[in-house]
C-alpha cells in the first residue's frame, strides 16, 4: 500500500527511526512511529475511515499490558524545532488548491469545497469517503493536529488558510460564517462568488452583506478570487467599491476576477457587469494597487481597452499574469506597431499565461519573450484568430545569427503550447526553451512544424507531448479522413527520430489543460 504524504514526511525527517507495523480491526496496516517511551504515539491512518489519531488504550479483551508510571511528556524532536522550520515542514502536508497564477484559470471552483462543510456522521475527525475530492482534502493535517497542543496550533494555520465561498447563501451562512468568525485570522485565500445565478433578487442583498462581513473577518488574507455568474448586476460599481473598502489590502498580493461562463467555455460577447466594475476598481489610481499586486488573473469574455492598457503599462510588479479570452479587440494584435509602446518592461514577470485570446498572434509571442527578460514559464493555449496568416519564413541558419533570441536572453524553463496550427508552432519557434510541452495537438501538426523549420525552439533538451488517445491507437478515429490511427502513431515515431538528431529527449507524459485532442477532432 502506498505511503501517505505524512508517512513520507516522517521517514524523511527520521530516516533511521525504528518503525513497526500493526494491524487494525479492518485488517489494514498502519504505521506507528515513536520517538521514545514517553512520547505520544503518532498513528497515521491507512484510510480515511481509520482516522484515530493517538493510539487508544487496550480493550478489556486484549492481553494485559504492563504500564509504567511516567512523568510529564517530553516534546518530540520535531516539536523542538524552531517555529519557522516546523511551519515549513508541516506546510508540505497542505493540499495544493487551484489559485491565481496557476490553474485557477481553467479549473472551476465548484469542483472542491471546504473540508468542514462535510457532515461528519460519527467521530469528530472522520473525513468523507476517499473518492470524494481526494486531492483537496487535508487528511494528513487533520491526523497530525491531534498529536499534541503544539501541532494543533501549527495545523490550525494551514487547515483554515483556504476558504471557498462559491456556494449558496444558506450554506455560507450556516457553514462558513461561523468558521470565519472563529478562525478568520488564519485565512490566507478567499474564493467568493459575488452573484449567484440561482438566487432570487431578495437574497442578493443578504449575500452581499454576508460577503462584506466575512471579508472584514479575514484581515490576513493574501489571495482573493472573485467569481461572477449573473451578467446584469444591480449597481455593480457601488458593490465593487464596497467590496474593495471591506478588504484589508495590507497583505493582498494575488487577485483574480473570473466569469463563470468563461470558465465553462461560453461564447458570450460581453462580460458580467460586476466583473467589469471590479477591474475598474482595481485599476483605480486612488487605490494605488498597481505596484502591490504580484499575481493577477483575468478570466472574462471581454475587458475594456482602458483596463488592458493599464495592466500592461502600470502593473509592472507582477510576477504572474494570466489572461483568458479577454483580449478580443478588432484590428489590435498584441504587438502591432501601434501597441508596442504601451507595453512596459517588467523584470519581475516570471510566468505568463495567455488562453483563448484573439489578439494574441503567434508571430508576436517572441517579441513578448524578448521584452520580459525574467520570464521562465510561458503558456499559449488556443490563441489567435481564424484570419491570422503565417509570418514570413525565417532564413535557413537563423538560429546561428548574432541577433537570435537565444543569444539575447536565457531560455525559458518551460514553454507550454496547446491547440495550435503547425504554422503557429513554427512562428513561435524563435523562442528558446529548455522544455517544450505540446498538448491538445495532433502529432502531424508538431511533425510538420519540425519539418518546416528543424531549428525551432533553440536550447530545447526535452519535448513532452501527449500519448495518442485510445481511439487513435486502435485506428478507429483520425483527425484526417485520409489518415488512419496507425499513420498518426507513425508521426509520433518520426518526431522522436527528428528530436534524437538534436539530442532532445522525448516523453509522452504531457496532458492537456484547457483544450484536448478530442475537442480538436470534433471541430474538424
Amino acid at each position: 500500500m502506498a505511503l501517505s504524504r505524512l508517512q513520507k514526511l516522517w521517514r524523511l525527517v527520521f530516516p533511521s527511526r525504528p518503525k513497526k507495523r500493526t494491524r487494525d480491526k479492518g485488517g489494514e496496516s498502519s504505521l506507528i512511529i515513536s520517538s521514545n517511551a514517553r512520547d505520544a504515539i503518532v498513528q497515521v491512518p491507512a484510510s480515511a475511515h481509520d482516522l484515530q489519531g493517538v493510539q487508544e488504550a487496550p480493550k478489556p479483551s486484549d492481553p494485559p499490558v504492563a504500564t509504567v508510571q511516567a512523568g510529564p511528556r517530553k516534546p518530540s524532536i520535531i516539536e523542538s524545532l524552531p517555529a519557522e522550520l516546523l511551519f515549513e515542514i508541516v506546510g508540505y502536508l497542505q493540499p495544493v488548491v487551484p489559485s491565481p497564477g496557476g490553474d485557477a484559470a481553467w479549473k472551476r471552483p465548484h469542483s472542491f469545497s471546504n473540508w468542514w462543510s462535510y457532515k461528519v456522521p460519527s467521530a469528530a475527525n472522520q473525513l468523507p469517503p476517499r473518492e470524494v475530492q481526494e486531492q483537496y482534502l487535508p487528511r494528513d493535517l487533520l491526523a497530525l493536529r491531534i498529536v499534541s497542543k503544539k501541532f494543533y496550533g501549527v495545523c490550525l494555520s494551514f487547515l483554515y488558510s483556504d476558504m471557498n465561498l462559491v456556494k449558496l447563501l444558506s450554506e455560507i451562512r450556516e457553514e462558513d460564517h461561523p468558521i470565519a468568525t472563529k478562525h478568520g485570522k488564519h485565512v490566507r485565500t478567499l474564493r467568493i462568488i459575488v452573484d449567484h445565478t440561482t438566487e432570487s433578487l431578495e437574497e442578493k442583498p443578504a449575500r452581499q452583506q454576508l460577503i462584506l462581513d466575512i471579508l472584514k473577518l479575514c484581515p490576513n488574507a493574501s489571495t482573493i478570487a472573485f467569481y461572477y455568474g449573473a451578467y446584469l448586476e444591480a449597481q455593480p460599481d457601488e458593490l465593487a467599491k464596497q467590496i474593495f473598502d471591506a478588504v484589508d489590502w495590507t497583505n493582498i498580493r494575488s487577485i483574480g476576477v473570473y466569469s463563470l461562463a468563461a470558465l465553462g467555455y461560453s461564447w458570450r460577447s460581453t462580460s458580467p457587469s460586476g466583473s467589469l466594475a471590479m477591474l475598474n476598481e482595481l485599476i483605480n489610481p486612488d487605490r494605488a494597487l498597481s505596484k502591490q499586486i504580484k499575481v493577477l488573473d483575468v478570466v472574462m469574455e471581454f475587458i475594456s481597452m482602458e483596463v488592458y492598457n493599464t495592466i500592461r503599462s502600470q502593473f509592472t510588479s507582477l510576477s504572474a499574469l494570466t489572461i483568458r479570452r479577454s483580449l478580443r479587440f478588432p484590428n489590435c494584435k498584441i504587438w502591432d506597431f501601434g501597441q508596442q509602446h504601451i507595453w512596459r518592461p517588467n523584470t519581475n514577470l516570471t510566468c505568463l499565461q495567455l488562453i483563448d485570446c484573439l489578439n494574441v498572434y503567434s508571430g508576436h509571442i517572441p517579441d513578448l519573450v524578448r521584452l520580459f527578460t525574467s520570464l521562465r514559464t510561458l503558456m499559449i493555449s488556443a490563441c489567435g484568430d481564424y484570419g491570422d496568416t503565417p509570418p514570413l519564413p525565417r532564413t535557413k541558419g537563423w538560429s546561428k545569427n548574432d541577433d537570435a533570441l537565444w543569444r539575447q536572453r536565457l531560455p525559458l524553463d518551460q514553454l507550454y503550447i496547446e491547440h495550435m496550427a503547425d504554422w503557429e508552432i513554427v512562428a513561435m519557434g524563435e523562442i528558446p526553451t529548455r522544455t517544450l510541452v505540446a498538448a491538445g495537438l495532433a502529432p502531424k501538426q508538431l511533425l510538420e512544424a519540425f519539418r518546416t523549420d528543424p531549428e525551432i525552439f533553440p536550447c530545447m533538451t526535452t519535448l513532452r507531448m501527449e500519448a495518442a488517445p485510445p481511439e487513435l491507437q486502435e485506428g478507429t478515429l483520425s483527425l484526417n479522413p485520409n489518415q488512419d490511427g496507425a499513420s498518426m502513431l507513425t508521426d509520433a515515431s518520426v518526431i522522436e527520430a527528428v528530436c534524437a538528431e538534436r539530442g532532445v529527449t522525448v516523453a509522452t507524459d504531457a496532458h492537456w489543460l484547457v483544450f484536448n485532442q478530442r475537442q480538436i477532432i470534433a471541430t474538424q
